[in-house]
């Protein structure tokens, strides 16, 4: 049975719960682009510390029925490189973590909305990299910020004159 035969019944369900039982009908439309025994990309990741801190993530890809186009990189959960791709084969990107063990791992997408998400690996880095931000102050009233902040939905940072 074919995924799209499966979520007939449970959407018009849940349509039907939701008080729309008339006003619209599902797509009665073949699909002439997908099918169900395609084969879906498949990749996977090593990553080697190398020294200075610098971790080595390779990715070996696999494409499926459709061409690959690009990969994601992840370090602790959060991308740390999106790279657009032509084909399979292996990919290497260099990460500077910090001091600690991290885990690694990496999706593929390809141009039929495939994708599939890669093992999972740890490495432990002995630093040298941008790990956790940090805030240092002089007397002077001069900042800096040092380190990776990837992403932050709110950011506020309060001086207070000691003098």
């Amino acid at each position: 049975m074919c995924i799209r035969d499966r979520w007939n019944p449970p959407v018009a369900a849940l349509a039907r719960s939701l008080g729309y039982s008339s006003g619209g009908s599902i797509p009665t439309d073949k699909d002439d682009v997908h099918q169900c025994g395609d084969t879906p990309p498949s990749i996977s990741v090593s990553a080697t510390a190398t020294g200075s801190g610098t971790v080595s993530v390779t990715a070996n890809i696999v494409g499926g029925r459709f061409p690959v186009n690009r990969v994601d990189f992840y370090r602790d959960g959060g991308v740390i490189s999106s790279q657009a791709i032509g084909a399979g084969g292996s990919i290497s990107i260099n990460d500077t973590p910090g001091t600690g063990v991290h885990g690694y791992f990496a999706k593929v997408y390809d141009s039929g909305f495939y994708n599939a998400q890669s093992n999972s690996v740890s490495v432990n880095s002995s630093g040298g990299g941008s790990g956790s931000p940090s805030l240092s102050c002089s007397g002077s009233k001069s900042c800096s910020l040092t380190g990776c902040l990837l992403y932050t939905s709110r950011a506020k940072v309060y001086f207070r004159d000691s003098s």
